[in-house]
Order: C-alpha cells, then structure tokens, then sequence
C-alpha cells in the first residue's frame, strides 16, 4: 500500500485508522449452493463500511491496471469467460491526502458479466486487507490453531534429499509436474468426481476442458497448473461430467465396443490380434473411445 502525503500533517492516516476501530465484523453468512462453502458477499461489506466511511469522510476510486480475458468451453458445449483484473484502489480523504493498494480479482460468467465479477472480488478483498475486517467464525476455524510435528524429509546415507524428493526438486525447476503434485491431484479427484476416479480417459478429457488444449497425460501439466487444480478443485467440478453424464458415457462406449466385437465376428476376424496390431503397447481394457472409433472405421472399410 502506497500513500501520498502534503505538507500539512495528511488526514487520510487518521481517517482510515478511525474506519478501521468502527469496522463490526462480517460473518460468512452466505452460501455458494453449488460448491458448498461459505462466503461474505460484496454487498456484506459495502452494508457495512458505507456509512462508517462516509462519516469519517473517506471515498475510494478505483483504476484499472491490467486485464486479460480468456475462453474456455464448459463440458455442455458452453463458453465461459474467465477474467482477470489487477486494480489499484485509492482511498482519500477530505483533503486530497491518500493511500492505496493494488489488489487482482477473477471472475468468469458464461454472459456479460465476468468482468463485473472480477471487480467485485477485487474489491472486497481490497476492503478486507486494508482493513483487515474480522469474521464472527470462532477461534476453532484458525488453521494456526493446530501444531503439527512433521517428519525430517527423507534422505539417503550421503545427508541428501532421496532421489524420489531430487526429482521432484528437479520437476519443480524445470516447471514440470511433480510426483506429489500427481498424489494430491488424484486425491482432489477422489473428493471432487469420485464417480469418474479410475477412468483415466475422462480425467483426461476433464484436464483438457480446463486448460483449453489438448492433454493426453498428466505429465503434460505444468507445476503451475497442477497446483491450481489442487488449490481450486471447484475448476474440475465445473467442467467433470455428473454421475448422470458419466453413466451415458459408459453406455456409449460399452455400445461401440460390442459393435467392434459384433463386426470382427461377422467377419469371423481375430478382435484381440487386430487390435494388438492397431495399437501396439497398449492393452485392451486401456484402450480409449476415440481409439476404439479409429478400429471401428478400418472394420468399416
């Protein structure tokens, strides 16, 4: 946070102090229904500092910085529109005097509105770390609450970091995903999707949506964008398919594979050895949708 100052001793730092001492605190009484967790909305806090500033004589004006913008398609054929702004908030006083704060927000909306979005996040939490706003949450929900004893990072006989942590020391450089990272995401699915856990074809389909390019492994993650997945598993959430789109998706690939089976029988073809020669390496049971449509088309020919 930056200030500028007059000659005259300036009346934003006391006016901002005095705010502060009168802010009540601001409960996470709403609830996103969708993801299931508790928030404090904008309008909570404009409620609540509106007349407090206005009193001490104190208005803000924000300014936008930087924005980027970019699609994604949603796993209905949507588009969404995901925002993000950084922004700079000015607080002034009846005299000219200042401080501000450059804080980013995100938003994404499937219409107009993801960028109003990304204003009112940005915003809120413009207010909440300059004010540092509390919560009526109780003691109990501070993480700092607990001390946990972690174990030493395992090493080997010459004092060093076992190669399993060498390597994942070596991924994280290089930006590549890490074997830990690849642990806590497949636990993210566990406990996000746990209906298409095991169905490596459709995580994979799920990585793709979310990232908007095509993603045949999880080694084509970056560091960075495993660590997003893991931090916000509402992004896996949004573009997983339901238990009832998962189920259609099994019977349409359980109806193409019996039409495969039903084709090289008609043809009296040998299913297992053509496939083996379609696809070297890879086992029957791995194999994937669009795989089992390229073996249906050269049955076709």
């Amino acid at each position: 946070m930056t200030a500028e100052t007059h000659n005259s001793a300036p009346m934003i730092y006391p006016a901002m102090a005095a705010i502060m001492a009168e802010i009540p605190a601001i409960g996470k009484d709403k609830k996103n229904q969708q993801q299931g967790f508790n928030y404090r909305g904008i309008d909570d806090v404009y409620n609540a500092l509106n007349g407090i500033m206005a009193k001490h004589g104190v208005f803000i004006c924000p300014e936008v910085l930087d924005q980027s913008r970019e699609e994604r398609a949603t796993k209905s054929g949507g588009v969404m529109g995901f925002v993000t702004l950084r922004i700079k908030y000015v607080f002034y006083a009846k005299d000219g005097s200042s401080v501000s704060c450059v804080v980013c927000g995100e938003g994404m909306d499937s219409g107009d509105k993801a960028t109003s979005k990304a204003m009112s996040i940005a915003q809120k939490y413009a207010f909440f770390q300059v004010f540092t706003i509390p919560t009526k949450e109780a003691a109990e929900s501070d993480p700092d609450k607990d001390a946990h004893q972690l174990a030493p990072k395992p090493k080997n006989q010459n004092g060093r970091a076992s190669s399993g942590q060498a390597a994942d020391n070596d991924r994280t450089a290089t930006g590549q995903i890490t074997d830990a990272q690849r642990r806590n995401l497949y636990a993210v699915i566990s406990e996000t999707a746990p209906h298409i856990k095991g169905d490596r074809e459709v995580f994979l389909q799920v990585l793709s949506m979310v990232f908007t390019r095509e993603i045949s492994s999880t080694n084509d993650l970056t560091s960075g964008e495993a660590s997003t997945l893991i931090s916000d598993p509402s992004l896996i959430k949004q573009f997983a398919p339901t238990e009832a789109e998962y189920k259609t998706i099994l019977a349409n690939r359980s109806a193409l594979i019996a039409e495969c089976e039903s084709l090289c029988l008609d043809r009296k073809l040998p299913l297992d050895d053509l496939l083996i020669e379609t696809f070297p390496g890879v086992k029957k049971a791995d194999l994937t949708t669009r795989q089992w449509e390229k073996f249906r088309s050269t049955l076709l020919i």
